[in-house]
């Protein structure tokens, strides 16, 4: 075995207690109003009800027997440190991890089930130009698990279909209807990010001074952002290549393009923080990008998907 796969093998096997800094931050996210509505079983029904008249009551009703046999316990993958680093990166939309125009979404439940989402980044110009981003958060250490959310990932990049979100509404225009062909990508962070972010957030949570500009100007944000990256400019290459067998796919082509254009912004805020980031920071955020998890796991994954034959996809 592989020094990596060892490591990803053992690490995180088993989810260890909370540590009581993650605990408080928790317990914050578990007692708030409105990220607990996010959890609710209740207030799901209700969301996906306002899409009776945009897919019929019948599609509708059986998309909510998903997220109930979910709920009451159905392939449940349960992980209090994934639900907390899905509150971190949602709370970094007022910190600017992914610039002032990008808005961060919670997925709803039937996403996160069906199209492995749980979070939606929006990003639109001053041109009003959108690009979005599909988020599947981890901090699992199973690699057999990444390796099938990666495969699952890059089938839809080869096939030129890319995930979607059936039960999304545009914030500003409240347009309800499914997104087809959104970019979706991993994010893994390690338990020593986990707990690094708990205790800066616990003094947000006290009010303590300077702790809103420590998490602001937290190295994770461009660790995330080359992890990001990574994915998107390995995603661009392959369909690049299944194109030119192809080259009048206008699924694969449409698929390229969107892909390209999140790369874009993705890019451009790579060069914003390391203009703007202490350089004591950025030197961190490039040393822990190179022993990151995801950096260890995705630089063999080439190999892994080149052993597939993907011409039948």
């Amino acid at each position: 075995m592989r020094p990596d796969q060892e490591y990803f093998h053992n690490v995180y096997a088993v989810q260890k207690p909370l540590l009581p800094k993650e605990q408080e931050v928790y317990d914050f996210y578990q007692q708030n109003p409105r990220l607990r509505a996010e959890r609710d079983n209740m207030l799901q029904n209700i969301l996906m009800e306002k899409y009776r008249s945009v897919y019929g009551g019948e599609a509708v009703e059986r998309d909510k027997g998903v997220v109930l046999r979910h709920y009451k316990g159905e392939r449940v993958d349960f992980n209090e440190r994934g639900e907390l680093m899905e509150f971190f990166i949602s709370e970094s939309e007022t910190a600017n991890w992914f610039g002032g125009e990008c808005s961060i979404h919670k997925a709803s439940k039937f996403d996160d089930i069906k199209n492995y989402t749980d979070l939606v980044f929006e990003w639109e110009d001053e041109k009003g130009e959108r690009a979005m981003l599909a988020v599947d958060c981890t901090i699992s250490g199973d690699e057999k698990k990444l390796d099938r959310k990666s495969e699952g990932i890059m089938a839809n990049v080869y096939r030129g279909k890319l995930s979607s979100l059936k039960y999304h509404e545009n914030e500003l225009s409240g347009e309800k209807k499914e997104l087809l062909q959104v970019p979706q990508v991993l994010m893994i962070l390690g338990t020593g990010e986990i707990a690094e972010l708990s205790n800066i957030f616990s003094g947000i949570i006290k009010k303590e001074p300077g702790a809103k500009n420590e998490f602001g100007n937290s190295y994770i944000q461009l660790v995330l952002l080359k992890e990001v990256k990574y994915q998107l400019d390995f995603q661009l290459s392959e369909i690049l290549k299944a194109i030119a067998k192809r080259k009048d796919d206008k699924a694969r082509i449409s698929a390229q393009k969107n892909i390209s254009r999140v790369l874009s912004v993705v890019k451009e805020l790579i060069k914003e923080k390391e203009s703007s980031l202490d350089s004591t920071v950025i030197q961190r955020a490039n040393d822990e990008w190179e022993k990151s998890l995801y950096c260890q796991y995705l630089r063999g994954i080439p190999l892994k998907l080149n052993r597939a034959n993907w011409d039948h996809v």
